[in-house]
């Protein structure tokens, strides 16, 4: 592919399980070079077999966010709740090994925040898993000391 071409990728994933799609482009609008995909049934810990990955029109809904990212020690993890509902944060690395529990409880309606602490952590890419009455939001983190 030269410079300026624009390429289609179609990948077949013969075998389930998580997926992390990465690509080498020299140079990004945005700087989203991993994406998590989730085939078929796994044991994999960052995958609940009870959980519902959350639609576009429900994470409108939170009107979730995550700042600063990249972030260098702490980033915080903001979201709107319409009612009272169950909140499950957790902190995985780029091969799905959970790093940190964050939270875990029922959260009263309205505005919400967390600080994940990274300062313990290395350089490096992390997801960070939102639960809110069983559908998921991940969201990549980018960690730069």
């Amino acid at each position: 592919m030269n410079p300026g071409e624009v390429t289609k990728v179609i990948a077949k994933f013969d075998r389930p399980g998580l997926y992390v799609w990465h690509c080498h482009i020299l140079s990004h609008e945005e700087h989203d070079m991993m994406r998590p995909f989730y085939v078929g049934e796994t044991n994999n810990p960052v995958v609940n077999k009870n959980v519902i990955t959350a639609n576009e029109e429900q994470e409108e809904v939170l009107k979730l966010t995550v700042m600063p990212n990249p972030f260098s020690s702490y980033v915080t993890l903001r979201f709107n709740l319409t009612q009272t509902q169950k909140v499950s944060i957790r902190l995985f690395d780029s091969k799905g090994s959970l790093i940190k529990h964050v939270y875990e409880a029922e959260r009263q309606p309205g505005p919400q925040s967390f600080y994940i602490d990274g300062s313990d952590l290395s350089n490096g890419i992390y997801f960070c898993e939102l639960i809110i009455n069983d559908k998921r939001i991940l969201r990549k983190l980018v960690l730069m000391k």
